[in-house]
This record gives structure tokens, sequence and C-alpha cells, in this order.
């Protein structure tokens, strides 16, 4: 539509040279009228372009970046009644940055248990340190496991290009295999997005191996 304006202003602009009594003033006028309508129509086209260009770029891809470090640790666990006992946990280090120029709300973060098995034989990772950061424990042991914040606020968080935030997730069992994934629901632009947070494409795997019974 912008266009076929410019087309139309350019013939009559062609039509008036051939009026030879146009004086000075009008022969302004008519420039700065053509002058506008060409900037307003660049405009437009630049503009349209802009959107076009941030759809092909982003299309439906998350508007957060998700960075996660794995180990397997084995570590004593204290509940609250004042039972114990030792478990192996999942130890997930995650950061969560934004990659569009706006705020986005991490509304939910949820554990999704995968499959369960008798337990197997797996190493233990390096023990690590605790960390400045937002910190979650889930019992994979649990028919539907649920992040129980640390000494931390519960979700949502928000998240910018410049303000990230990092958790970490220990999820434990106490008596089995099991893989499990981490599934982070996000908020941007009132459009809701869910990112799955697994090893590299594969579940992650926390696995308890009983003690060898004495003969």
């Amino acid at each position: 539509m912008r266009l076929g304006l410019l087309c139309l202003v350019a013939g009559v602009v062609a039509s008036l040279f051939r009026v030879p009594e146009l004086s000075a003033l009008g022969w302004a006028a008519v420039a700065a009228g053509l002058t506008a309508a060409i900037a307003g129509t660049v405009q437009g086209l630049v503009t349209s372009g802009i959107g076009k260009g941030q759809k092909l770029i982003l299309g439906d891809a998350a508007p957060i970046a998700v960075h996660t470090v794995f180990t397997h640790q084995e570590l004593t666990l204290r509940r609250r009644g004042g039972t114990g006992g030792q478990v192996h946990c999942g130890h997930v280090r995650m950061s969560a940055e934004g990659l569009v120029p706006h705020a986005v709300v991490l509304r939910r973060l949820r554990v999704v248990v995968d499959g369960r098995r008798p337990a197997l034989d797996l190493a233990p990772g390096p023990q690590q340190a605790p960390l400045p950061c937002r910190t979650f424990l889930a019992d994979l042991d649990a028919d539907e496991p649920r992040l129980v914040p640390q000494g931390s606020p519960d979700f949502p968080y928000v998240v910018t290009q410049t303000e990230p935030e990092v958790f970490q997730v220990m999820a434990y069992t106490g008596s089995q295999c099991v893989d499990w994934h981490l599934e982070l629901e996000v908020v941007s632009q009132g459009e809701t997005h869910t990112v799955v947070v697994d090893d590299d494409g594969k579940p992650f795997r926390v696995s308890h191996q009983p003690p060898p019974q004495l003969a």
C-alpha cells in the first residue's frame, strides 16, 4: 500500500512539471510533501523488515539459554524426624539467562521421572562444596517428586540478558535407579515456553547401590 502511494505521488509530481505557472513556493510545498511520503514509506518498510527479521531469528525458540553441569554423588541425608541414611544424589547445577531484550519470567521448575528400575552400580562423581545459588532438593522415590527450596524463595524468578539466575537441584534416591529430567516453564511477553533440562539430550540418571549382604 505504501509503495502504491509513493507511485501515485511520483505521478502527480510528473504531471506538475507540465504546469509552468507553478510558483517557487508551490514547488517547495510539493517537494516537502514528496519527501514526507518517501520517508514514511521507507520507515514502514524498515519497520516491517525488522519485525520479520526478529520472527525469523527467534521463531518459536525459547527466549532463554540454559546451561547445566551434572554429577552423581553419595550423600548422608537427615530428615526432619531425625531418621537418616545414605542416598545417591544427582546434582544439577543450572544457569538461566535471557536471550531477548526484555525480562523473562521463570514461572516453574519441575522434576519429571522418565523411568525406575532396580539399582545399578554407578560410581559417584566428585563432591561439590556449597555454591552461591538457588538450591532445591527432590526426593525421586516419591510418586510425584517436587522441588523443595533450601533457604531460597520458591519460583517464580526473573532473568534478563544482564541478570541471570543460577540453580542447583539435588535429586536423590535411597533404593533404586531413576532416570529423570527437569522442565523449566518460562513466560516471555505473554507467551509460555517449556525448556527441557537434561544431560545433553539424555535423562539424568541417579542410582543407589545397596551394600553387599554378609554371608
